[in-house]
């Protein structure tokens, strides 16, 4: 029996042997476990951040394609607006070579005008003068009209004198039957 207490103090040692390499297991087991609980968290945010990641990409893609868009309705419009300019340019050269083609032409239509206009008021200032002659001539009719019979028609407008009327034969009619 001597064996018995040297067996039961083998058997605590090996009991508290094995519990010491249990409770070291289950201190490493739950070490690994918040380890590996550890890692699945930063496995699930890692999951989410890439998720995302990958919506601020697709966002990021879509809008990227949205400015390729935007930039190629730009040019397209640019390109149509700067042939429109060089249209309106072309036009305004055009115009800007009629109005000197007409300012040269307005200068030669004055020149003509102001030819004009000097020959009309040498045309006026002869007609003045034949007026004037017409006028003393006329004066001088009177006297030849002193000469000529006033009865005559022809020599009455001649004179510048009314036409007589024929009122006075009407008259001389009512005198007659009266008679």
């Amino acid at each position: 029996m001597k064996a018995f207490p040297f067996l039961a103090a083998l058997a605590l040692v090996a009991f508290a042997a094995a519990l010491g390499t249990l409770y070291t297991r289950t201190v490493e087991a739950r070490e690994l476990s918040a380890a590996v609980i550890d890692m699945e968290m930063r496995l699930n945010a890692a999951q989410l951040d890439a998720k995302e990641l990958r919506g601020q990409n697709e966002q990021l893609t879509d809008a990227a394609t949205k400015q390729k868009r935007f930039i190629t309705e730009l040019e397209t419009k640019w390109q149509g607006e700067s042939d429109e300019m060089k249209k309106k340019i072309r036009d305004l050269e055009g115009c800007e070579t009629e109005k000197n083609e007409l300012k040269t032409r307005l200068g030669t239509e004055e020149e003509e005008l102001n030819k004009v206009k000097g020959q009309l008021e040498s045309d006026r200032q002869n007609l003045e003068r034949e007026i004037n002659s017409l006028k003393t001539q006329l004066e001088a009719l009177p006297k030849v009209c002193d000469l000529v019979g006033k009865t005559n028609p022809e020599s009455r407008k001649l004179c510048g004198l009314p036409e007589q009327q024929q009122e006075p034969k009407k008259e001389e009619e009512k005198q007659k039957p009266s008679q």
